[in-house]
Formats: C-alpha cells, structure tokens, sequence
C-alpha cells in the first residue's frame, strides 16, 4: 500500500438534485484521455459510497496531490442555475463523515483537505479542511465512543419502558411488557459490555 497523507474532498460540480455515478464519472475521464476514474471514491445523493480507483492506485484528482493522497468525490456542487453551491444532502454529509472516519482510522496521520485548496475552483463548494479538522482526534475517555452513549440510551429506554408502562397494564401484559424492557436492557449492557472491552484492548 502507498504511503497517504492526504484525504481530499470533491466535487462532480453537477446541478443540484442529479445524481451521478462512479460509473458515469468513470465515463467522463476515460473521455478526457485518462485510464480511468481520478476518485478513490464517489458519494451519491442518498449517501451511497461507490468505490472508483483501487487506493493502491495513485489517483487523478487533484494536480500535484494525486501521488500521496485519497480523493474522495460527492455527486452535486452547483444550483440550479450552476452556481457554486454546497449541495450536499443529510445523506451526503453522513457518508462523507463515516467515510473520512474509517480512512482516517486506517491513515491517522493523514490530513483532510478541500480540492480549493490546491487550485483556483471552488472545488467543493465548503471549507472541508474546517468541517471535517475533529475528525480523527484521540477520544480520552470511553464515554465519547458514541457506540458507549448509544448503549447508555438503550439501556435507559428500557428502563423507562417498563416504568412507564407497567402500572397501566395488568396481569400477562405486565410480564410481556417487563419481558421486552429487561430484553432491551440486557441487549444495551451486552453492547457496553463489548465496547469497554475493546477500548481497554485499545480500540478508540
């Protein structure tokens, strides 16, 4: 595997509302002459996470960048008048966050930029280098592992289920109903449970 010290973010600079494919792209660069797709990676409008170029292969995203970096691209950039525009859907923003996480958990030391940074675009249409700069940092303590809040929430909902309910049923629902809360609490420990074991092993 190459050496990576950068994730750089782009753009399709398409309109609004079209979607585009790791295909579609593929498409277009083979048109301009290029072996293939630039892009390590392309996000759609739903928040699909299509694979482009294979990281071990040096992409072509971003000139002067391309040897030591991951290009990651999202579907959108433009309005409907084709206008720079951040276009990016709740879907979008969730992928990008999970993609960029899982990349910097295997490239920690890599750093996240926005392809305007090393040119005259205005490539991606929002300052990537500041949204995403927490990205990565060392979590201290166990109780910011939001699988540890997750499982604090489930284990929390079913206590307040059984509370909450159990005085307005009677006899057999009554123990249905604590039969499903202790499920759900035995299920939220279990997680915790496992989380906390894999951070003393380490696993932040």
């Amino acid at each position: 595997m190459r050496t990576i010290n950068k994730i750089i973010i782009h753009c399709t600079a398409t309109k609004e509302g079209q979607d585009v494919t790791a295909k579609q792209v593929d498409t277009w660069h083979r048109q301009r002459g290029w072996s293939g797709i630039g892009y390590h990676y392309l996000v759609r409008l739903d928040g699909t996470i299509e694979s482009g170029r294979p990281l071990e292969q040096v992409g072509a995203h971003t000139l002067g960048q391309n040897k030591y970096s991951i290009g990651i691209c999202y579907a959108g950039g433009l309005d409907s008048k084709g206008n720079s525009k951040d276009t990016r859907t709740d879907q979008q923003k969730d992928a990008l966050i999970n993609l960029i996480s899982d990349l910097k958990e295997r490239f920690p030391s890599a750093t996240i930029h926005g392809h305007r940074e090393y040119s005259n675009k205005d490539c991606p249409c929002f300052d990537a280098k500041e949204e995403y700069k927490d990205i990565g940092t060392v979590r201290t303590s166990p109780t910011q592992s939001t699988t540890v809040q997750a499982s604090a929430v489930t284990i929390a909902s079913g206590i307040g289920t059984g509370i909450g309910a159990v005085g307005n049923l009677d006899g057999t629902a009554q123990l249905i109903l604590i039969g499903f809360a202790c499920t759900i609490i035995l299920a939220g420990m279990w997680i915790l449970r496992e989380r906390l074991r894999k951070w003393a092993n380490g696993d932040r």
